[in-house]
């Protein structure tokens, strides 16, 4: 429809800016690297290295705009790219992103901004720290989770197996990069085989869960 449309066109004219802004950023390494290393990269190959690609940003919408989910929680802000995409699909949830980077935060928050996203809470700090505290504060069950931060196989399932006691039975949990390395490919395997996991759907670039016991437990990969 219209408002989709210039919600598209709105992110994406952000997303173009940051693909050609040569600010550095100073890259705290939470993720696949060790823990204390810190690389400085350009704003713009953060942007076209982390963000989730136009095609799957609009899946994440679609998701959450067509099972109107209210309480969403992002794992890894990275720019705000996808984070306005689930916020915009549905201007009366309450979107939670966590990211482990100040800069990262500060350059999310003023996508919102500009985008008049007013939707979103963006909570700064290592997400073994964020998340449980999160939990614990949330006054109703998680409809919606992006898991696109740490891209290691011993985090990956400490925060799935984290989430799943404020998950629902028609929740979804969209894992980010499946086959971004072996241990990432071993972690979805993990989640594949999780008690409690009924459909899983192999997209290749990512992997949906769900955990209704209306699916019998199965496996299907599409191409995405």
């Amino acid at each position: 429809n219209r408002q989709r449309n210039a919600d598209f066109e709105a992110i994406e004219a952000i997303r173009s800016k940051l693909l050609n802004d040569e600010t550095p950023i100073s890259k705290f390494d939470f993720g696949a690297g060790t823990r204390t290393r810190i690389k400085t990269k350009s704003l713009k190959n953060i942007a076209a290295t982390s963000l989730s690609s136009q095609k799957k940003a609009r899946l994440l919408f679609n998701i959450v705009q067509y099972l109107k989910c209210e309480t969403i929680i992002e794992i890894g802000s990275s720019l705000g790219i996808s984070t306005a995409y689930l916020a915009s699909a549905n201007k009366n949830a309450s979107v939670y992103s966590l990211e482990g980077n100040l800069d990262l935060i500060r350059l999310a928050k003023k996508t919102a901004f500009q985008l008049n996203l007013t939707n979103i809470k963006f909570i700064d700090g290592n997400f073994d720290d964020t998340l449980p505290r999160l939990l614990q504060t949330l006054n109703s069950k998680i409809d919606f989770v992006y898991l696109d931060g740490n891209h290691r196989f011993s985090p990956t399932l400490r925060y799935f197996e984290m989430l799943l006691p404020n998950l629902h039975q028609n929740s979804i949990l969209v894992v980010d990069d499946i086959y971004w390395s072996e241990e990432m490919t071993q972690a979805w395997q993990k989640v594949i085989n999780r008690t409690g996991v009924t459909l899983t759907v192999n997209l290749f670039e990512c992997g949906m869960v769900f955990f209704s016991d209306k699916y019998s437990k199965r496996n299907f990969t599409l191409k995405f």
